[in-house]
């Protein structure tokens, strides 16, 4: 768990101007800034930083905070990987109860970053001088000025060493250009360059800071021979600061679409990403050359609530659609399948249909994944549609199917997904769920317990009582204890509950999250970690817990009430500390402007109270 001390000093530290500004022209007022709002779309700047850049508050929507509370909704983080953030970009030492998170690569981060930096600067250098067939290419594939621009197009060239010797004579080291994956060395002990004869795709993540390359071949730049043996698409091997089951491409340009709509297209590649693009389609993303993982959906919670995959319609794109199913199980977010016609790809599509595209991929069918799932395990299997199958077969193929559904935690999400499973497989509804209550989702051979991973406690430090909290802390946990797999992720997630509450209380909630979310390990392991935890905190932690499950069966009860007014106490309270920093500020005023401007904002901020 973060420490206190980490929090503070990245509040201390943290400027808005800063990280506000790499996407909003902020204009200096007197002492503060004033912008458009990043957060919802208006004509005249309502969004306000002051307090020498560690507060905002926008009197358009209302939204207020801190460095930490902008980094999650701007990013649809959560607390923890904003604190991560925040503590990377400032160099901080992220402390943890107990012990410091090791990072022996933080020095390595600065210098793949620098490289990257510099090589995204030669690659699109390059692509300015580049020789008529190039520009050819990308004529042929209809890239647009602004979309070269807006996505940092680039081309590398086809020469052995271009890049190898611009970046020496930036200063780089050659083992650091090695291990940075875009130089490479012969068997001869020769360097040279990773990319060539390329059109180049940065990796770009937040701040559009590069973390890698992906690059397609150029066919006009090399013979029939070496296109044969060279790989269309090549892709930056993994560093410290790329992480392919992380990282999504598009995500920069993808976020304000993607926080509007609350939905996005799931593509393959780069030209589908850059092709819908074009087409008016801003709300997409692709997995960089690798499957989707679990840190992709993580990712994605903050930010969606549905998810369709746009996939080619042949065999393999439905095994990656079926493959999605258990990585997005879980996750609260709606998912399914969109599949192209044959020989169609969401680039092509888009070509085809230019700002009409949106509408037409609306029109086209949406696969539940649970289809796409039991297709993939009748194919493995060798069968072709459930109809050919023998009472046994069905009856394995079903268990297999029930032991994925066992582990839907939702019972409502459950109920349909079994409704959808039963009608595919062709079996009546009620054996299926009862096929479901005799499994625990484990196959037989991995059903020993795994130990929880161990950690340090700093027990010393998370001593305080229940007793010492508010009754809002303590309302609060008595909801995250008794519905701990639902609330914990998305109390991590809120940023009123983040900075409003007591720091033990937050960090309690972020060691359960830690623990309940953590698929690897067995059930008997989780109830082992959240006692180590309870004990950790102390005896009057465990009695909250106990009080909290006596309460369930209290008809007088509602825990769900409970947490949305003290949701809108935290908006409250967070607002009537606005206000009294204004009246400071009042106080203090230059100049007879100055003080109007700020009892205009209180106005403004007092009618906002009154609709909470």
């Amino acid at each position: 768990m973060i420490s206190q001390a980490t929090i503070e000093e990245i509040k201390e530290r943290a400027n808005l101007v800063d990280l506000v500004g790499e996407s909003v022209n902020l204009k200096r007022n007197g002492a503060n800034y004033t912008g458009l709002c990043p957060f919802h779309s208006e004509k005249s700047p309502s969004f306000h930083i002051r307090d020498n850049g560690r507060f905002y508050h926008c009197f358009g929507c209302g939204v207020s905070g801190t460095a930490i509370t902008y980094i999650m909704e701007s990013r649809g983080l959560s607390f923890p990987d904003a604190i991560e953030e925040l503590a990377a970009r400032y160099g901080i030492e992220v402390k943890k109860e107990g012990g410091v998170a090791p990072r022996e690569d933080a020095p390595h981060k600065d210098v793949f970053w620098q490289i990257n930096k510099s090589a995204l600067e030669f690659y699109r250098s390059q692509l300015q001088s580049a020789e008529p067939s190039v520009k050819e290419y990308l004529t042929s594939r209809r890239l647009s000025g602004k979309a070269l621009s807006e996505f940092a197009v680039g081309f590398a060239p086809k020469q052995w060493g271009a890049f190898c010797e611009y970046a020496k004579k930036q200063g780089f080291e050659e083992e650091m250009l090695l291990q940075s994956g875009l130089v490479r060395r012969s068997p001869r002990g020769d360097l040279y360059d990773t990319f060539r004869a390329r059109v180049i795709f940065p990796i770009l993540v937040e701040g559009r800071k590069v973390a890698g390359f992906g690059g397609r071949i150029v066919p006009g730049l090399l013979d029939e021979a070496s296109l044969k043996t060279s790989p269309k698409y090549l892709n930056s091997p993994e560093t410290a600061v790329y992480q392919k089951n992380k990282i999504l491409y598009g995500m920069p340009q993808a976020l304000e679409s993607i926080r509007r709509k609350k939905e996005l297209y799931l593509v393959e590649g780069y030209m589908d990403v850059i092709g819908l693009w074009q087409a008016g389609v801003t709300n997409t993303v692709a997995t960089c050359g690798t499957a989707t993982s679990e840190n992709h959906v993580k990712r994605l919670q903050h930010l969606v609530e549905r998810v369709v995959v746009l996939f080619d319609g042949d065999v393999a794109g439905r095994s990656a659609a079926a493959r999605c199913f258990g990585v997005f199980l879980n996750s609260g977010i709606d998912i399914a399948a969109l599949f192209l016609p044959e020989d169609e790809d969401p680039d092509t599509i888009a070509l085809q249909h230019g700002s009409k595209t949106d509408e037409y991929l609306a029109s086209l069918e949406k696969i539940p994944l649970i289809d796409c799932y039991i297709e993939s395990l009748l194919q493995k299997s060798g069968w072709k549609d459930v109809k050919e199958l023998g009472a046994a077969a069905k009856g394995k193929l079903a268990e297999e199917v029930a032991a994925a559904l066992s582990k839907v935690r939702n019972s409502i999400e459950q109920s349909e997904l079994i409704e959808r499973a039963a009608m595919k497989l062709m079996v009546e509804p009620d054996l299926f769920s009862a096929l479901i209550k005799k499994t625990d989702g484990v196959p037989p051979s991995d059903r020993t317990p795994k130990e929880v991973p161990s950690r340090n406690s700093g027990a010393a430090s998370l001593r305080i009582s229940v007793d010492e909290l508010p009754k809002l802390d303590r309302e609060l946990l008595q909801a995250v204890m008794v519905d701990k797999e639902r609330l914990a992720g998305q109390f991590l997630r809120d940023s009123d509950i983040c900075e409003g509450v007591h720091p033990a209380t937050l960090r309690f909630i972020e060691g359960l999250h830690g623990i309940v979310s953590n698929d690897s390990v067995s059930d008997a392991s989780k109830r082992e970690g959240v006692k180590a935890l309870l004990k950790d905190f102390g005896d009057s932690w465990l009695r909250l817990w106990k009080e909290a499950y006596l309460m369930l069966n209290d008809a007088g009860v509602d825990f769900a009430r409970s947490v949305e007014q003290n949701r809108s106490f935290l908006k409250k309270s967070k607002l009537k500390q606005a206000i009294t920093e204004i009246d400071r500020r009042v106080a203090l005023a230059g100049s007879d402007q100055e003080r109007a401007e700020l009892v205009h904002e209180k106005v403004l901020l007092k009618r906002r109270l009154e609709q909470v």
